[in-house]
């Protein structure tokens, strides 16, 4: 019986495949091919073999917002000579992840004496989920800008700010 990839995660960049070994049928699994087709000439290619007991491999040579498609196929030790394979799996297929684009640049708000309001635009994802922001701010005398916030808002307000001084600010995604 084919394999099916049973859960996967794309974290640039990288694919992280895991499969669940099909029934030997009473001989025992001696390997399991992994081929990668990665849309540019529409070919299947051998990646790699993986050996018993391991049911994972992680493709740490993919770019992100690709489309890789995968196949596996089993091979059953018949003799101490002879490996026979299975049929191809069912192709599975996923899109690379990338690293999101940076959030645009915090703009002003709203602020009163000693609180500042700031937002940004949540960048493109380039595949990758985005979850949340990390905001950092100096203190106002130009110090190191240190963390201030971190989660999935697209506005912040800092509070407490002391009056007369220039804050700067940075989002990451």
């Amino acid at each position: 019986e084919p394999l099916r990839a049973s859960s996967t995660t794309a974290n640039p960049p990288a694919i992280h495949l895991v499969w669940v070994a099909p029934d030997n049928g009473g001989a025992p699994i001696s390997k399991t091919e992994i081929e990668r087709d990665d849309g540019m000439a529409g070919m299947f290619d051998l990646l790699a073999t993986v050996y018993p007991p391991s049911t994972s491999y992680s493709d740490l040579a993919v770019q992100g917002n690709l489309t890789y498609r995968y196949r596996f196929r089993v091979y059953n030790r018949v003799s101490e000579l002879r490996e026979l394979p299975s049929e191809y799996s069912h192709v599975s297929t996923f899109v690379a992840a990338g690293i999101p684009a940076r959030p645009s640049m915090p703009v002003f708000v709203a602020g009163t004496k000693s609180d500042i309001e700031i937002s940004w635009m949540k960048p493109e994802s380039n595949g990758a989920d985005i979850y949340q922001f990390i905001v950092r701010r100096d203190d106002g005398l130009g110090s190191p800008l240190s963390q201030v916030y971190r989660g999935a808002g697209l506005n912040f307000a800092s509070t407490g700010l002391a009056p007369g001084r220039y804050y700067g600010f940075s989002v990451a995604a």
